[in-house]
């Protein structure tokens, strides 16, 4: 909308061709499903180091409360991080957890197991309206990030309850 009112004289389509055409040629970043461009590409990269980051300790243990992303983006309002958000959902970098108020960064999980998780470290049991299953994967190459993106999606899953996530795991 903000882009059509600065080009009044074009039509809708003949905007959209361009903006889709700039985006195929790299000079700009567009996404339809939450209705946002980026002319400057640069800034995009900034905006995700913000948070993707080991320079501050707001995102602890891969999950970070909606509070601290004033801290993480400085002088932002509160849209323009909920804009940020939500681009950094449309990438797979972040999810929102079940937990209203905080988000989930599978990459910055932690790697290593918890100790106190799996006795024999090689099943997990979930609980599911009193029927429990259990599964072990193991794969010998996964497309990177697959298993984050599993892991963020399991908690939206109804009747689940995690007790412990790591970067490579969820029980």
């Amino acid at each position: 909308k903000e882009v059509q009112d600065s080009f009044p004289d074009f039509n809708e389509y003949s905007l959209q061709a361009a903006c889709s055409f700039f985006a195929d040629m790299g000079y700009c970043f567009l996404d339809e499903n939450i209705s946002m461009l980026v002319t400057n590409l640069q800034w995009l990269a900034n905006t995700f180091s913000g948070l993707l980051t080991f320079s501050h300790t707001w995102v602890k243990d891969g999950v970070v409360p909606e509070a601290h992303l004033t801290h993480v983006w400085k002088g932002k309002t509160a849209e323009e991080i909920s804009q940020f958000m939500l681009l950094l959902k449309e990438f797979e970098i972040a999810f929102p957890k079940r937990e209203l108020g905080q988000w989930i960064i599978p990459s910055m999980l932690p790697e290593e197991r918890p100790f106190s998780v799996l006795r024999d470290g090689t099943k997990a049991v979930f609980k599911l309206d009193n029927v429990k299953f259990e599964r072990l994967y193991k794969a010998e190459v996964l497309p990177l990030g697959f298993l984050g993106r599993l892991i963020a999606r399991t908690q939206e899953l109804n009747g689940v309850e995690i007790l412990s996530l790591w970067r490579y795991g969820i029980v």
